[in-house]
């Protein structure tokens, strides 16, 4: 009302910012969603605030000016938020982007899996002033959208090819059904068409199993007693794998009946056994494990199978494990693997409502463990 005195106790922070600037500046530097530090030519940090620390998994007070990026990374280390490559590396880049009289930026993996944006802009006087931005989930975001534009892409060429593949095979398999339909051995060929037909069924599946996977089809599952469907399928793959390989079968009694689709569940079996074979070429042993998960309470939740394929190969370095599950992504010499083995077992997975995981470690072979649930 006109003639009222303003109350200055409880004068608004807008207010107070429009009084002494400095105040609105570091409410501003407070609330915004990037980490924001500034060292001085010395390389001593002069003021952070509140989300730098943050970012990275530390306390605000455990930051303080007069600090140095070493120690604050020695900080950050022990909550394993430093850099992936090495810490010398990093300290270099910063300080010559400090240096160069120009804007730098790059992108920096975290030891904890994350993944920052990191934003160095010069002051005219020595030092920097750095943003700090967690693009970890827009980072999973692109990979899964590059992954489903992989998947349709793969879809529309399987789907291309399909029609012409499947006339090809119904050409063979009629003419090979006229053959067999003449009387006697014929001149001893009767058993290399029957052989010759039995591939050609076996092709018609591979070509439904492909279309199953391109097109999202969901798995025709039906009760299976692992203990008694795998041994056969190990002996099978035993005799494709040759001598210098040992295929082990750990198998859990535990394990009641579960719901598969058996010919997807082969099918991405043998694949994980080829792959560890070819990751093993002078030899060595392949593990296939089975696991009875039961549920961590009981309110409901359903128990679990886990069936992993595991070798004793070199493994995979971290940067290569975390593609292997892509799209047209190998590791083989080029022309010796279409780089889909992975994503049709994760795919498998993923449409019997359960998952695929990698782990691998140079020096540690590698595991893929898919794990369904009950019914």
């Amino acid at each position: 009302m006109a003639g009222q005195q303003p109350n200055t106790a409880q004068e608004s922070a807008p207010a107070a910012a429009l009084r002494d600037p400095t105040l609105g500046f570091i409410a501003a530097l407070e609330n915004i969603s990037q980490g924001l530090c500034f060292f001085d030519h010395a390389g001593r940090l002069i003021v952070s605030n509140r989300r730098y620390a943050e970012l990275y998994g530390l306390p605000p007070g455990q930051i303080r000016p007069g600090m140095t990026l070493r120690e604050i990374l020695a900080l950050r280390e022990t909550v394993s938020s430093t850099p992936v490559q090495p810490l010398e590396e990093y300290v270099a880049w910063s300080e010559a982007a400090a240096s160069a009289g120009a804007p730098a930026a790059r992108i920096v993996e975290l030891r904890n899996g994350r993944a920052m944006n990191i934003r160095q802009q010069p002051m005219p006087d020595g030092g920097y002033v750095a943003t700090h931005e967690d693009i970890t989930e827009r980072r999973l975001a692109e990979t899964a959208l590059r992954h489903g534009e992989k998947l349709r892409a793969l879809g529309q060429m399987t789907g291309g090819i399909a029609h012409d593949l499947n006339n090809a095979l119904m050409v063979i398999s009629a003419n090979l059904e006229l053959a067999l339909q003449r009387p006697g051995d014929l001149g001893g060929a009767r058993a290399k068409l029957e052989a010759a037909m039995r591939s050609v069924g076996a092709a018609k599946e591979l070509l439904g199993r492909m279309l199953s996977f391109a097109r999202s089809q969901p798995p025709l599952r039906e009760p299976t007693d692992l203990g008694t469907w795998l041994p056969p399928l190990r002996d099978m793959a035993a005799r494709m794998l040759g001598r210098a390989y040992r295929l082990e079968l750990q198998h859990d009694r535990r394990l009641p009946p579960w719901l598969v689709d058996r010919s997807q569940l082969e099918s991405a079996l043998l694949n994980l056994i080829l792959n560890a074979r070819d990751a093993m070429p002078a030899g060595g042993t392949i593990t296939l494990r089975t696991e009875h998960i039961a549920p961590a309470t009981a309110n409901g939740a359903l128990a679990h199978a886990a069936i992993s394929v595991h070798d004793n190969g070199p493994g995979m370095p971290p940067e290569v494990a975390a593609h292997a599950f892509e799209p047209f992504f190998s590791t083989k010499p080029a022309g010796s693997g279409t780089g889909l083995g992975l994503s049709m077992v994760r795919e498998f997975a993923r449409q019997s409502g359960g998952t695929a995981e990698l782990q691998s470690a140079p020096g540690a072979g590698t595991t893929v463990r898919i794990t369904l649930a009950a019914g």
